[in-house]
């Protein structure tokens, strides 16, 4: 027989707002298959089932707005979306700072580059020491 969660008083509860057939895979008991232990349930108690579990139900229901918005796929749409996209790429920002040193002032394009160049390098520093 498994060993029960510390809060086994408010499993009823829990399963009453978060059925098993809506979360397969999704168990109370420790040791079962699924169950997993994580460390903010240590620290934020019951709080932190909760949102847990709210948020496995909003992965699992999937997200309504992404939905409604692909259901206007066309090519016009794919191709602003691209841009959209374009628009947080170091390529862009490279053709930004490009523009500001020859249109409008070199010095602070000068120190924009700078900024951005050492943004980049932490934040890739960070992804690669992160593994992410």
């Amino acid at each position: 027989m498994a060993m029960r969660a510390p809060s086994d008083k408010r499993v009823p509860e829990a399963l009453r707002r978060y059925p098993l057939e809506d979360f397969p895979n999704w168990n109370i008991a420790y040791g079962e298959k699924y169950h997993v232990a994580a460390p903010v349930d240590k620290l934020l108690g019951d709080w932190a089932f909760h949102l847990r579990s709210h948020i496995t139900s909003l992965i699992l229901a999937g997200n309504p707005a992404i939905s409604f918005l692909q259901s206007f796929r066309s090519p016009a749409l794919t191709k602003i979306a691209f841009l959209f996209s374009f628009l947080g790429l170091e390529e862009f920002f490279t053709l930004l700072i490009v523009a500001q040193v020859w249109l409008f002032d070199a010095q602070l394009g000068r120190l924009l580059s700078v900024l951005l160049s050492l943004g980049f390098f932490i934040s890739g520093s960070l992804k690669v020491f992160f593994h992410l």
